[in-house]
């Protein structure tokens, strides 16, 4: 056979084969994560020794970017099939009202009023007795990334700024510009905004003032007295409440971040410092190569789920 004509047939099953390979994805502080379908989520009922998957009923091509632990029930955006609920019954789908494919990014609830932020459009909410949604005013291209709550107030964390949810009309009233809201954490008695530029607090929702300027912050959580702060890059920052004063954790032993497989960003938070893995014990059920990004504790165990492949916001 012509040595030509050779090298031609073998590039050409070269390339073949080299274009079906899946596309990596990335992870938040940059790791390579191949296209799984092994499940959205996973339970432990001892404390992170051994998990099951938990998600008959849930669109396997999708994933969740937020969940939220209501009464005996989880709610779960997912980012493209609206929200989900799962209940004794397993996951059910709750999203009649919202657009078609809705990417869900956040939620969060008070006592009249369930509600989700989603991308490019809008805020919306349901009551306790409805399982239909309602948008709320004509936002209808805001790109909602981050719900906050302070004093019985719902704040909404958009690529522009904050806005304050008015209870009596449901209508929004921008109150800090020229941000975008990654996240918001609830202290003893401030809020707290994760942002393109930092961190911002505020002890009334109105008046917000800079906290940390040292980099665009990804992920913000208070855990007991101390607030934590994640940037893009997977660093972690730690700080008092009371005398705020931010120390990389890099510095400090023993840290306060891990990952849930090898495949998983990391996820930060010292109420989860004591799960069996992180001392060197077992994950029985997990996969190595999902990413799981939440844990919720819920009626039915520790809940693991992993995000969407569109990457949330």
């Amino acid at each position: 056979m012509n040595p030509l004509l050779t090298f031609f047939a073998w590039a050409t099953m070269f390339v073949l084969t080299a274009t079906s390979v899946p596309v990596a994805l990335h992870t938040s502080d940059g790791m390579a994560v191949a296209p799984v379908a092994q499940g959205n989520v996973y339970v432990s009922r001892d404390h992170g020794i051994s998990w099951t998957r938990k998600d008959a009923g849930l669109p396997e091509d999708d994933g969740i970017n937020a969940l939220l632990l209501q009464g005996s029930r989880v709610m779960a955006g997912t980012g493209s099939h609206g929200v989900w609920v799962m209940d004794g019954n397993g996951w059910s789908s709750q999203s009649m009202g919202l657009p078609p494919s809705a990417r869900v990014l956040s939620l969060a609830a008070n006592d009249r009023f369930v509600f989700a932020g989603l991308h490019k459009h809008g805020l919306y909410y349901t009551t306790g007795e409805s399982n239909t949604w309602h948008s709320v005013g004509r936002y209808y291209d805001m790109n909602v990334r981050a719900l906050g709550k302070l004093a019985g107030r719902v704040y909404v964390g958009t690529d522009n700024g904050i806005y304050l949810l008015n209870m009596t009309d449901l209508s929004l009233t921008m109150i800090q510009d020229d941000v975008q809201v990654n996240g918001f954490a609830s202290g003893s008695s401030h809020l707290y905004a994760a942002t393109n530029k930092g961190v911002l607090e505020s002890r009334d929702g109105k008046t917000w003032t800079t906290l940390f300027d040292r980099g665009a912050i990804q992920k913000i959580a208070m855990t007991g007295s101390e607030l934590r702060l994640m940037d893009f890059f997977g660093h972690v920052y730690r700080s008092p409440e009371a005398n705020p004063y931010f120390i990389s954790e890099d510095l400090l032993l023993p840290h306060i971040h891990f990952r849930l497989t090898p495949a998983s960003p990391r996820i930060m938070g010292g109420e989860w410092s004591d799960l069996s893995f992180i001392r060197g014990g077992t994950r029985l059920g997990l996969p190595d190569n999902v990413p799981l990004s939440i844990l919720l504790q819920t009626p039915f165990g520790l809940m693991a789920t992993r995000p969407p492949f569109n990457g949330g916001c």
